[in-house]
């Protein structure tokens, strides 16, 4: 009885000495004038004028935004991670570091929408945002200059100077992540489809996929984007492990009343399951094909409102 005694002292000693792996980035600095703090994430993500909310004890932060000609606000940082969040406002609170950098780094470009005005000429080519270890979702924007496509992140403007508001501080690391988002928009700008008049029955197919794992979100297991036919790109799709089989949930729009109204209407159930099989290998469809055919199949005038 004593050596099992002794051995299972010796393994809970072993297991309180062992390192351990942080999942949340590690705030690695932090200081704080007046109201604005800054934080660096994991030794590189630095994350400038984050609003410092003081009531009592308890502090709330608001992270950068921009703020459009029209006074639209666009937020530039979005926590992912509720335990990230907490992480960053009690390194605030303390004015300390807290918590230990990654073990890896973890990167994925999120966003990808073009952005082509009518009518007139811009150096802004795309919105783009790129989450860090799954945590943390940083805007940016790819812009065209003399030299070629360049990667704009989030700052703003003091006086006659910009000031960064998230800036990637190991260069290393930054040029790898931009090199990312440039693929993307290269991919992005690429693709090419032929399109057949008449609205013709074509075969559609799953010619890109994009499957994201989500944690703690009950039934939806991932977030799935696909491209149809190199023509058509849906995000947003949840992918749901419902009694062991794979249901897909397809964007809708909820209105302020509660009423849900469905983006997309599957027509062919056998379609869907193309889908469904595409996303759960997480590959393109074995046969693809690049024409598509449309037509307007639903007309509704708005009569209400003003």
């Amino acid at each position: 009885m004593k050596k099992i005694m002794n051995v299972f002292f010796a393994l809970l000693l072993v297991l309180t000495l062992a390192p351990k792996s942080h999942a949340v980035m590690g705030v690695t600095e932090v200081s704080i004038r007046g109201k604005k703090a800054t934080v660096v994430l994991d030794g590189y993500l630095k994350i400038s004028g984050i609003d410092v909310l003081k009531r009592g004890d308890r502090i709330k932060i608001k992270p950068p935004i921009y703020v459009s000609k029209s006074g639209k606000i666009f937020p530039q940082v979005d926590f992912k991670n509720s335990a990230l969040k907490k992480r960053v406002i009690s390194a605030i609170k303390t004015g300390k570091p807290i918590g230990s950098k990654s073990s890896r780094l973890s990167y994925k470009v999120s966003k990808m929408s073009l952005y082509n005005p009518r009518g007139k000429r811009s150096s802004m080519k795309a919105f783009s945002a790129v989450t860090f270890n799954n945590e943390i979702e940083i805007e940016c924007k790819v812009m065209t200059g003399r030299k070629g496509p360049w990667i704009s992140w989030p700052s703003t403007k003091s006086g006659r100077k910009w000031v960064k508001q998230v800036n990637i501080i190991k260069p290393a690391i930054k040029k790898k992540i931009e090199k990312s988002v440039l693929a993307k928009y290269e991919k992005e700008t690429s693709y090419e489809a032929e399109i057949v008049p008449g609205g013709k029955s074509l075969p559609l197919t799953v010619t890109e996929v994009e499957v994201t794992p989500v944690k703690g979100a009950g039934s939806t297991k991932a977030i799935a984007t696909i491209v149809l036919n190199n023509a058509i790109k849906i995000s947003e799709i949840k992918v749901k492990k419902i009694s062991g089989r794979t249901k897909l949930k397809w964007p809708a729009y909820v209105n302020k009343r509660g009423k849900v109204y469905k983006q997309i209407k599957i027509l062919d159930p056998d379609f869907e399951r193309m889908v469904v099989k595409a996303i759960e290998k997480k590959e393109p469809s074995s046969k693809t094909s690049s024409r598509i055919s449309y037509k307007i199949s639903k007309y509704s005038p708005f009569t209400r409102g003003g």
